[in-house]
């Protein structure tokens, strides 16, 4: 049998495990669709139930397959039913181009007794290391290198009656790195940016007292804020900045 060649695509399928990597997918979502690349990401947890075959289908309409893997990403992938479990068999076996994402220097050693069955592959596909620190470095290797990459197999395009389902997917994905008019001034002697809204979220800088930071985004509850300073954007908990007197907090964009 004589396999095919596919030409570089720019579609890609992002999977990750919402906790702990909810909003890795998505800064990653917003960095691909910025340069041109037709992703997609499942933010409203679709799969299993209702339009689990959906979300399916939409690995087998993307050449790239990007799993983002931190640990404790895999542990539950020894129940064969698991959604994440079943998103990676189907990778496989429709030959996309896998690409595992290693976060914070993990290891397929770590969680050897979880890699059983097709998902035992994994280790053999070249993995691209990310850093929360070098996030920027490591998209740009991931679309100058990775992505480059030509793959195995056939695309099949979205069925018309699934296309306003993920359409309102790419949607609810969007993350808006517009300015508010807000910002939100430093009240402490430094405080720590975070990759995401809780203190699970590794430190990505420090702002000083009295530092003015652009407001750009909130949580659910407003007890974090995501913004700009410097040339860093981030997250930081609601205690430790004082909030213009005029903000409409219900004009700020929720992200979490």
């Amino acid at each position: 049998m004589v396999m095919i060649l596919m030409p570089v695509q720019n579609s890609v399928f992002i999977s990750y495990r919402r906790s702990p990597s909810k909003w890795l997918a998505r800064l990653m979502f917003h960095d691909l669709t910025a340069h041109g690349y037709d992703v997609f990401l499942d933010v409203e947890n679709l799969g299993p139930g209702r339009f689990g075959e959906a979300i399916l289908r939409q690995i087998e309409a993307r050449a790239h397959f990007i799993l983002l893997i931190e640990r404790g990403t895999l542990e539950r992938c020894v129940d064969p039913e698991d959604w994440l479990r079943r998103e990676i068999e189907h990778a496989l076996d429709t030959q996309r181009n896998v690409i595992p994402v290693t976060v914070e220097r993990y290891l397929f050693a770590e969680d050897a007794a979880y890699l059983t069955g097709k998902l035992a592959q994994l280790p053999d596909y070249q993995a691209l290391p990310l850093d929360y620190l070098f996030f920027d470095p490591a998209m740009e290797r991931l679309r100058t290198v990775f992505l480059q990459q030509p793959f195995h197999g056939a695309l099949a395009p979205t069925p018309t009656p699934e296309q306003p389902i993920i359409a309102q997917q790419s949607d609810a994905a969007q993350i808006s790195f517009q300015p508010t008019g807000y910002q939100a001034s430093v009240t402490v002697p430094a405080l720590n940016v975070r990759f995401g809204p809780g203190m699970n979220f590794p430190q990505v800088n420090v702002i000083r007292q009295g530092t003015q930071a652009e407001i750009l985004g909130r949580n659910a509850d407003s007890t974090w804020w995501r913004v700009k300073a410097g040339d860093k954007h981030g997250w930081v908990i609601g205690h430790f900045v004082d909030l213009p007197p005029n903000i409409e907090v219900a004009q700020v964009p929720v992200d979490d």
